[in-house]
């Protein structure tokens, strides 16, 4: 029985100091001014449950005297989020894939200290570079890269996250099944 007792209390402490980690990764918000605009994005926190939806806002907030008229081709603002293979970052994932808006040239007027925001969701799913849901799939835990991107300008804001194990897939694979063993052996000894 102590033997149990000493399993679990490392098993706690192991999960316990994995919270801990998550602690220091403080950023979830980065920004930046260019040309007077101010390009903002901020993730609901920096470290997320395998299968946690991850909360995202985007803003571009006009810091000028005068208007800021932005053109382009719709979309002329996205969230993206990527992964990287390789020293390279592959989209996983747009804002943009969801929506529909005008085909063909759009504007967006923001008046001095006027701003824009997107706010969304994203499901920790890969979709897969196509439309085709049935090819989506969860991704796993990892470093991934949330960016607003205003594709006018070419201007794009980052922030990394973090997505980690749930705590009891976490137990499992660092010997749960060792300490269910110890508990069977424990259960069936003491009758």
């Amino acid at each position: 029985m102590k033997r149990a007792v000493i399993t679990v209390a490392a098993v706690v402490v192991l999960v316990g100091a994995t919270e801990g980690w998550a602690g220091l990764v403080p950023v979830n918000s980065n920004s930046v001014i260019e040309d007077g605009i101010e390009y903002y994005i901020h993730t609901d926190k920096a470290v997320y449950d395998f299968g946690e939806d991850v909360g995202v806002v985007y803003r571009i907030t006009n810091l000028r005297d005068e208007k800021f008229r932005i053109r382009g081709l719709n979309p002329i603002r996205d969230i993206v989020v990527a992964a990287e293979k390789e020293n390279n970052w592959r989209e996983l994932w747009k804002w943009s894939w969801f929506q529909i808006g005008p085909a063909g040239p759009v504007v967006l007027d923001l008046e001095a200290g006027e701003a824009t925001e997107i706010s969304y969701h994203w499901p920790q799913t890969d979709l897969n570079g196509t439309f085709d849901i049935q090819d989506d799939f969860q991704v796993l835990p990892g470093t991934y890269r949330v960016s607003g991107v205003l594709h006018t300008t070419h201007t794009r804001i980052d922030v990394d996250i973090a997505v980690i194990p749930e705590p009891g897939s976490f137990v499992l694979l660092c010997g749960g099944a060792g300490l269910l063993r110890v508990l069977t052996r424990t259960r069936g000894s003491s009758r």
